[in-house]
């Protein structure tokens, strides 16, 4: 089973990240556009973004999936949540984009990358000189 997070098997590296859209919905606008999403019936709930191997192997195309859960609305998708509490079931949608297409879809994408063998994942730190 595939869960909401980013994980490479045997990575040296685990990570978060937080954005904000440049225009709300473009990456919605974008699925639309191509046709992969019914904006009637299905709300984006994730996007995932592969680079290196098992993508293209450049850094100028990676994979980009918006994944996309039934509903019209985030209130209809806390229903399917409730409904499906061992798996939500989603609808990966790959969208064509270059990696500095992708980040200009938002303001501002903020990505922090931490050693796996450190568990350092929400520690807080200061800067020192």
């Amino acid at each position: 089973m595939t869960k909401l997070t980013a994980e490479i098997p045997n990575g040296e590296w685990h990570g978060t990240v937080a954005a904000m859209d440049l225009d709300s919905g473009d990456l919605e606008r974008l699925l639309r556009t191509e046709g992969k999403m019914d904006r009637e019936t299905e709300t984006l709930v994730a996007v995932e973004l592969s680079v290196g191997d098992g993508c293209s192997g450049r850094m100028r195309i990676p994979q980009v999936r918006g994944l996309l859960a039934e509903g019209r609305d985030t209130a209809h998708v806390q229903e399917t949540i409730r409904d499906n509490p061992d798996a939500l079931p989603l609808r990966a949608q790959e969208v064509h984009v270059t990696m500095e297409e992708f980040v200009g879809l938002f303001r501002h994408l903020k990505i922090v990358l931490t050693r796996s063998d450190l568990n350092l994942a929400g520690q807080a730190y200061v800067e020192r000189d």
